[in-house]
């Protein structure tokens, strides 16, 4: 099971805001026009073909061109052709990629541990 967060830009600004420590409502609108301009020049740049955005200490944004190739249609089991396209990719920097590395798994909640032992 995974865990996903859908997070609006709103939430983003916000979330940067109190993690900032900036302590007026006021600059709400500021911290959502600064993320809805990186937004935007993120993908301005990623959308240019061959392109590639590298944030340090993050990762790196790439856009790859995909030749069109046959693939297998999953309801009839048969070929089709797969058209050519323009992917964004992402690769994460290697900071991040210790951080995730160095997470354990969650562990088991005490009350799955005791079901688990009386079925036993």
């Amino acid at each position: 099971m995974t865990n996903e967060i859908t997070l609006t830009k709103a939430d983003f600004a916000q979330k940067l805001r109190t993690t900032l420590g900036a302590k007026y409502r006021d600059t709400d609108s500021s911290f959502l026009m600064f993320v809805s301009g990186i937004i935007y020049w993120l993908t301005e740049k990623v959308s240019e073909p061959n392109a590639s955005v590298m944030i340090s200490g993050f990762g790196k944004f790439k856009n790859s061109y995909k030749r069109e190739r046959i693939g297998r249609d999953l309801l009839t089991g048969g070929k089709m052709m797969i058209s050519a396209r323009n992917v964004v990719t992402f690769n994460s920097g290697p900071s991040l990629y210790r951080k995730i590395r160095n997470k354990k798994p969650k562990k088991i909640s005490s009350v799955s541990q005791q079901k688990k032992q009386s079925v036993d």
